[in-house]
């Protein structure tokens, strides 16, 4: 018979306690104690998004360590920083402009900007294939390959 017991399984048998004890061994313990209202909207959202507590806060924790590895407002105070994915930046304009349109779409951040870069990638593959350059649109004197 298994009891439950703080979230855990409290094993009835002594292989059933090994076995317990050895999937715990595997975990890390990190204890987080929010305002009550804070906690009331994170226990809403979670619920909300069908997921547990745990999975829900695992997963914005996850979602903003991918972001902190080189987030756009870290390009714009530092331009000379090295980023993750290269050397350069987007203006403070450039960077609202594709918050809200992030919002709009219901992307996070990094997600819009990784969709529009590859939706731009197959844009200037099209015109590069037509003789076309896709920064300035002037048309190549010499045919392109496209590669």
């Amino acid at each position: 018979m298994l009891y439950l017991l703080w979230g855990d399984i409290m094993a009835s048998t002594d292989a059933q306690k090994r076995a317990v004890k050895k999937a715990q061994s595997k975990c890390d313990a990190i204890m987080l104690r929010p305002p009550k209202e804070e906690g009331t909207a994170i226990r809403a959202a979670a619920a909300a998004a069908r997921q547990s507590n745990q999975q829900y806060i695992l997963q914005a924790v996850q979602e903003r360590m991918r972001q902190d590895v080189r987030s756009p407002q870290e390009a714009v105070r530092d331009p000379t920083a090295p980023s993750a994915g290269g050397g350069g930046i987007l203006s403070p304009d450039t960077i609202k402009a594709a918050q809200e349109a992030a919002q709009i779409t219901g992307e996070a951040l990094p997600q819009f900007v990784t969709r529009a870069v590859e939706t731009q990638v197959q844009r200037d593959k099209t015109s590069l294939l037509m003789g076309i350059h896709p920064a300035t649109g002037e048309r190549f004197k010499k045919e392109r390959s496209g590669e």
